[in-house]
């Protein structure tokens, strides 16, 4: 089956302000949503840069693009920022990206990005970063904020208490360096340390999911979530 990539990453916004709908047998527990918007076409005149150009949001649409062209799912928190840019990157190199929201932050009037292929709707903050855990095959985690370390740490944190399966965890450039080399260096993270690797580039870490995975298959965009 086509593995899926998480892409974690600050927000544009310090904090998340804000009908039935058919859903299949897969996996996760939200409920995935058709969406309502138009996504700009995969063409060869909307594929993005793959040269890296220095901001935070161009490293995130370019780690999404990456993971695209090597066909891989990119699964984001939906929203903006580094969801967004990652989500964009994906989509316009001809990949798919899905969207994990909640219904609490839509009642506060936040919108899901417009490059999502799909959305995965849950209820609450804590649903969706559980499902944000469970979905993906794999984590990604490009910049830092507290929201990006906190769902490091529970991914981190699950996978040492065997809540969830082993996965790759991938810390992407400068700004996670330092806190891979603190874990590395304390005691009490010793026995734990394995499951965080840290990668200079977004070309690392698709190295290491190639290397783990191999080459993903092509898939129709609805047999992504079965």
């Amino acid at each position: 089956m086509k593995k899926l990539v998480a892409v974690f990453g600050p927000s544009d916004s310090p904090s998340f302000s804000g009908g039935n709908s058919p859903s299949f047998s897969r996996r996760g527990q939200g409920v995935v949503f058709p969406i309502e918007h138009d996504h700009p076409p995969a063409s060869p005149t909307m594929r993005p840069s793959l040269k890296r150009r220095g901001s935070l949001l161009d490293d995130a649409e370019h780690l999404g693009a990456l993971l695209a062209r090597a066909g891989f799912a990119v699964v984001t928190g939906g929203y903006d920022g580094v969801m967004r840019a990652a989500s964009k990157g994906a989509r316009e190199a001809g990949g798919q990206a899905i969207g994990v929201t909640a219904e609490v932050y839509f009642a506060k009037g936040r919108e899901a990005n417009e490059y999502l292929t799909r959305e995965v709707r849950v209820k609450s903050a804590t649903d969706r970063l559980m499902e944000l855990l469970d979905l993906p095959d794999a984590f990604t985690a490009i910049g830092n904020s507290t929201g990006t370390l906190a769902e490091v740490a529970m991914a981190w944190d699950y996978m040492t208490k065997g809540f969830l399966e082993p996965k790759p965890l991938l810390l992407i450039g400068a700004s996670w360096k330092e806190f891979v080399e603190y874990v590395g260096n304390k005691k009490s993270f010793k026995p734990y340390v394995h499951f965080v690797h840290y990668c200079p580039s977004a070309e690392d870490a698709l190295r290491a999911l190639v290397e783990k995975f191999g080459p993903q298959p092509i898939l129709p965009e609805l047999e992504l979530l079965k």
